[in-house]
């Protein structure tokens, strides 16, 4: 009899957590996949976006783990800079009320890291506000950089901004830390690019050498989302090596200081 009523029990127990509500945490991963889907299909609608809003603010968020928070609020901004490319597309010119959207976004990220001040993510999504705003954006790079050091994407944006600034060897000192510290193959063919171009803007004589050092990789490692090339990504592959190789020589042989030193 005893062990009749504990199986009726669990039955019980069973039935009430099959029918319980989900989780905030499971309807955020639910609101998440739908709007990963939506966007792969390209919402074009504001409403949409604000139907996703209206769903996100629906969400049950005051005693959750601080990742769940973390997580809304990064959906939140992702919805609401959707919402401001679609309110400003094609000129964005920022008048077409989508000011008002970055600015609602930029008070989410702030207030976040006012209390998670190395949160790269949200230290990311806080710059892409500020170059649609038009504001200065160097404060928030150095928040990155200070936040890691050896972040590559912080670096590669580092130098952008110095380059914005007309200031080109501090551009290419950064570019250079970027292309030290990458790990994806084609984001450091890009980073190497991108420094024999600060070296030719620079006349460096250094730069067709540079320049023969990345013509010479083999096509896989040069191979692009929009140009593929069946490549095997073992530590072993030969052109894996070639692509180690070849940014230690064009890191020796980029040298900002001697191209500096001939300007004078």
């Amino acid at each position: 009899m005893m062990k009749r009523a504990i199986a009726v029990v669990a039955l019980l127990a069973a039935g009430a957590a099959h029918g319980a509500p989900p989780t905030p945490a499971a309807q955020l991963r639910s609101l998440q996949g739908e709007y990963a889907a939506q966007a792969d299909g390209g919402i074009k609608s504001v409403k949409a976006i604000d139907a996703l809003l209206t769903q996100l603010d629906q969400l049950p968020l005051q005693q959750v783990a601080p990742a769940v928070r973390r997580g809304a609020l990064v959906l939140r901004v992702e919805l609401l800079l959707h919402k401001y490319s679609l309110l400003e597309s094609p000129d964005f010119a920022n008048n077409k009320g989508g000011v008002a959207v970055l600015q609602s976004a930029r008070a989410l990220c702030q207030q976040w890291l006012d209390t998670h001040p190395a949160d790269l993510d949200v230290l990311g999504q806080l710059y892409n506000i500020q170059v649609s705003l038009r504001v200065p954006v160097r404060a928030t790079i150095d928040k990155m950089l200070a936040a890691d050091p050896n972040n590559s994407f912080a670096r590669e944006l580092s130098s952008i901004n110095y380059d914005q600034e007309d200031k080109l060897a501090l551009a290419m000192q950064e570019i250079l830390r970027a292309t030290s510290g990458e790990k994806v193959p084609s984001r450091t063919v890009d980073h190497m690019q991108t420094g024999i171009s600060y070296a030719r803007r620079a006349e460096c004589r250094f730069a067709d050498a540079l320049q023969a050092i990345v013509d010479a990789l083999p096509p896989e490692a040069v191979a692009t989302a929009a140009e593929p090339v069946a490549r095997k990504g073992a530590p072993e592959a030969p052109w894996l090596a070639a692509l180690t190789q070849a940014k230690t020589r064009y890191l020796k042989t980029y040298d900002v200081d001697q191209c500096l030193a001939t300007k004078k």
